[in-house]
C-alpha cells in the first residue's frame, strides 16, 4: 500500500507498531499525537475507499505481543487502491500512557489531491456497538451456564468462570436470573478432631518392615500404622445470591473471563434492556468487587447469602459417615440500614484443633447511586443458623450497584460456648472496616468500579503478558467461535484445534496468575463449591504440586514461584520432625506426600500407598526452586518468618539438610539383616 520512501517519514516517540504492508512486516514509530501518518501515492473512488474502511475493521486488528502492538492491513492489496494519500492509524487517546487499552482501531482517510490542501475531515458518523472478538486470545467466551440451585448435590459449579489474587477469589455461575458467587480463600481448611501435635511415628513400623523386604517378605497392613483423618479437606466460603427480577425475555446472553484485567463478566438482554455485570479480585485491596449496570439505569434485584447446608456435598460422605462441617455454627448477619452482609461461621471446638476458638467470615458491602435498598430478615429453619434469620437486601431503582468483599479466617474468634448469644465480633468489624476503606478510597459518583480496577489491572496485565504462546491456524473460521462451540466441534473432529488449544493454554497461565503470589495452587486451584471435595483439594506433593508449579518459570511468572518458595518454606520446620521421627535423622528434611497449608507433618499412608517413605520428596520440591534462582537469580521472598534472602537463607539451607537426609539413611543398618 505504501512506498519505501514513506517509511522513512514517521518520527519517533517511544511508541512502535508493526505493520505488515504487501506482506512485508516493518515497524513503525508513532507521533507525538499517537498517530502513524503513511503517504501513499492515488486516491480510491467512494466505493473502493469504503471497502478499504470495512476490511481494515474485518482484519486481524492489534495484538500486543510483548509490548509491541500489531496491525494486519497485508490483506487489503487485492483492493483497486488508485490513491491513498495519507492513512492515519490511532489507538486510544494517549499513545503515551501506560494505562490505555483499546480493542478498536479509529482510522481516519483524507482524500488529498496533487497541489491542494486536504479537505476537512468530515465529523466522523456515530459507530455501531462494539461487538466482542471471540478471536482475541486474551479473552475466553461461553453463551451457556448453568443455575446453582439450594440442595443441589450435582457439580454444576464446575461451569463457573473463576477470578483470584493469588490468596482470595471467587466462582460465578454467570446466571442472568440467580446468579451466584462463591467466594475463595486459599487457606481455608476444615478442623479435625485428631491429635496434629502427635505423631503416629513411621519408625516405630519401619525395622518389621525393613526386615520384612530384606527377607523377601511381603509387610502387611499391620505393619503400616494407617491414617487419613490428620490433613484436614478445603472447603468453600460464603456463597451470595443475586436475584434479579427479569420478562422471560432473556437474549444475547454472553459471559466472559478476560485474561488481562482478571474479570469476569456477563452481558445480556432482557427485553431491550441491556445488563451488565463484572467481577475482579483485587491485587491491590485484598478485596472482591462487583459490578452490576443496566442500559435503563434501573437496576432492581435481591442479594442474599445462601444456607451453607443446602451447598453440595454438606454433611455426610457418601457411607453414610458425618463430616467434620456438621459441628460447625454460623451466622447471617445484616445492618439494619441495608449496608452491608456478612456471614460469620465458627469451626468445630475440638480439643486438638489449633482453631478451637476459630472460624472464617466474609463481609459484602453494598453500594448503590440511587434508588433504595432495604433490609430484610426472615425466620430460618436451618439448625446451623445461630443468627436466627435469614438475611436479604432488596434494591429498586438504582443506577448501579457495587459489592465490595473480605473475607479471611481467624483463631480467636470467640469460644463455641459463647458465639450463639454473642452481638458482636472484632473478627467482623475488621472485615467490614478493610471494605469501607476501600469504598472510601475510590469515591467517584459514590464508588469507581473503574477507578479500583486500574491499578488491579495494571498488574494483571502486566503478569499475562509476561509471555505469549500461540499456535498459528491456517483458518480463520475457528477464531469467531466461543467456547462452547469450538468444545462440541473438537468432540467431532479427531484433528486437534489449535484455537482450542490457544484458548486452552491462555487458560491455564490465567489459572496460575489467580493462584500467585500468596502461596501455591491447590489440587483445585483455588476454586471449590462443595464440602466434599475430591481428594480433600489438599497439596498433593508427590505430583500435582510439583506439575502444577512446572510452567511458571517458561511462562515467566516470577511472581507464581514467589509463592510457591513461600509454600515450601513455611513447612520446613514440620519437614524437619518427618526426618526425625521416621528416620530418626536430625538436621535433615523429609517432605510428606500430602499436606493442608497448616500442617506437613508425614503421617498419612497405608500398606498400598506408603507415603511415610517417600524418600525423595524434598529433592522433588527443591528442583523448582532451583530453577527459579536460575532463571530470575537470587530475591527476597516473603515468609512465616519475614523476609527471607532467598540463596542463602532458604535454598542453600535446604540443599544441605536434604544432603543431611540421605548421609542419615545411606548407612548399613537400613539395608541389612
Amino acid at each position: 500500500l505504501v512506498d519505501k520512501e514513506t517509511k522513512e517519514l514517521l518520527k519517533n516517540t517511544g511508541a512502535q507498531y508493526e505493520i505488515t504492508v504487501n506482506g512485508e512486516n516493518t515497524t513503525y514509530d508513532v507521533d507525538s499525537d499517537g498517530h502513524i501518518s503513511i503517504t501513499g501515492i492515488g486516491m480510491p473512488d467512494t466505493e473502493t475507499f469504503e471497502i478499504l474502511v470495512k476490511e481494515i475493521k474485518k482484519a486481524d486488528g492489534y495484538k500486543e505481543i510483548a509490548g509491541v502492538q500489531k496491525v494486519e492491513v497485508g490483506t487489503l492489496t487485492t483492493y483497486d487502491i488508485r490513491v491513498l494519500r495519507n492513512v492515519i492509524v490511532k489507538v486510544g487517546n494517549n499513545i503515551e500512557s501506560e494505562n490505555t487499552t483499546t480493542d478498536t482501531i479509529v482510522l481516519n482517510i483524507l482524500a488529498e489531491k496533487e497541489g491542494e490542501e486536504p479537505e476537512p475531515t468530515p465529523s466522523p458518523t456515530p459507530s455501531p456497538e462494539p461487538t466482542l472478538d471471540f478471536g482475541n486470545l486474551k479473552m475466553s467466551y461461553s453463551t451457556s451456564y448453568k443455575d446453582v440451585d439450594l440442595k443441589k448435590t450435582e457439580k454444576d459449579w464446575r461451569d463457573g468462570m473463576v477470578g483470584g489474587n493469588g490468596k482470595i477469589g471467587f466462582l460465578t455461575n454467570g446466571s442472568p436470573i440467580s446468579n451466584v458467587i462463591t467466594y475463595q480463600h486459599i487457606d481455608y481448611v476444615m478442623p479435625t478432631n485428631a491429635d496434629r501435635d502427635s505423631y503416629p511415628t513411621g519408625g516405630s513400623s519401619l525395622d518389621t518392615i525393613r526386615q520384612k523386604i530384606i527377607n523377601f517378605e511381603a509387610p502387611t497392613n499391620e505393619d503400616v500404622i494407617d491414617s487419613w483423618d490428620r490433613i484436614a479437606k478445603y472447603h468453600p466460603g460464603m456463597q451470595l445470591r443475586i436475584d434479579t427480577s427479569y420478562s422471560n425475555d432473556i437474549s444475547d446472553y454472553l459471559r466472559y473471563t478476560n485474561y488481562e484485567t482478571a474479570e469476569v463478566g456477563e452481558n445480556y438482554s432482557d427485553s431491550s434492556i441491556k445488563w451488565e455485570r463484572s467481577t475482579f479480585a483485587s491485587r491491590v485491596d485484598d478485596v472482591v468487587i462487583t459490578s452490576i449496570t443496566n442500559s435503563a439505569k434501573d437496576v432492581s434485584l435481591s442479594i442474599s447469602i445462601d444456607t451453607i447446608s443446602s451447598m453440595p456435598g454438606f454433611g455426610k460422605h457418601d457411607d453414610g459417615s458425618q463430616y467434620d462441617e456438621v459441628n460447625i455454627q454460623y451466622k447471617k448477619i445484616i445492618s439494619d440500614d441495608a449496608s452491608y452482609l456478612a456471614q460469620i461461621v465458627h469451626y468445630p471446638d475440638y480439643e486438638n484443633s489449633p482453631y478451637q476458638n476459630g472460624g472464617f467470615g466474609a463481609v459484602s458491602l453494598i453500594i448503590i447511586d440511587g434508588g433504595t435498598k432495604t433490609a430484610k430478615k426472615t425466620t430460618t429453619t436451618d439448625s446451623y443458623n445461630k443468627s436466627g434469620y435469614d438475611a436479604s437486601i432488596d434494591i429498586s431503582n438504582a443506577k448501579s450497584v457495587h459489592i465490595i468483599t473480605a473475607l479471611d479466617k481467624t483463631k480467636t474468634l470467640c469460644q463455641m460456648s459463647d458465639f450463639a448469644a454473642q452481638d458482636t465480633y472484632a473478627f467482623l468489624d475488621t472485615l467490614l472496616e478493610k471494605t469501607q476503606a476501600v469504598a472510601t478510597k475510590y469515591p467517584t459518583d459514590g464508588f469507581s468500579y473503574e477507578d479500583a480496577l486500574s491499578p488491579s489491572a495494571e498488574i494483571q496485565s502486566e503478569l499475562f503478558n509476561s509471555s505469549s504462546f500461540e499456535i498459528v491456524t491456517d483458518s480463520d473460521e475457528d477464531l469467531n467461535y466461543v467456547n462452547d462451540v469450538l468444545i462440541d466441534n473438537q468432540k467431532d473432529s479427531d484433528t486437534l484445534s489449535n484455537v482450542l488449544m490457544n484458548r486452552v493454554y491462555n487458560q491455564g497461565k490465567y489459572a496460575m496468575i489467580c493462584c500467585a503470589g500468596y502461596s501455591m495452587t491447590r489440587l483445585s486451584g483455588m476454586w471449590i463449591g462443595t464440602w466434599d471435595p475430591g481428594w480433600r483439594y489438599i497439596y498433593t506433593m508427590d505430583a500435582n504440586v510439583n506439575l502444577q508449579s512446572s510452567g511458571m518459570n517458561t511462562v515467566n511468572l516470577q511472581l507464581f514461584g514467589d509463592g510457591y518458595i513461600r509454600f515450601v518454606y513455611n513447612q520446613l520446620e514440620d519437614w524437619e520432625t518427618n526426618a526425625k521421627i521416621i528416620y530418626d535423622i536430625d538436621d535433615a528434611i523429609m517432605c510428606p506426600a500430602h499436606a493442608d497449608g497448616d500442617r506437613a507433618i508425614n503421617d498419612e499412608g497405608s500398606i498400598g500407598y506408603p507415603f511415610k517413605y517417600w524418600n525423595a520428596g524434598a529433592a522433588w520440591m527443591i528442583q523448582p526452586i532451583y530453577e527459579y534462582y536460575l532463571c530470575y537469580g537470587n530475591a527476597t521472598i516473603n515468609t512465616v518468618d519475614g523476609d527471607k534472602d532467598l540463596l542463602e537463607e532458604i535454598l542453600l539451607p535446604m540443599l544441605q539438610k536434604n544432603a543431611n537426609f540421605w548421609m542419615g539413611l545411606c548407612t548399613p543398618k537400613y539395608y541389612t539383616d
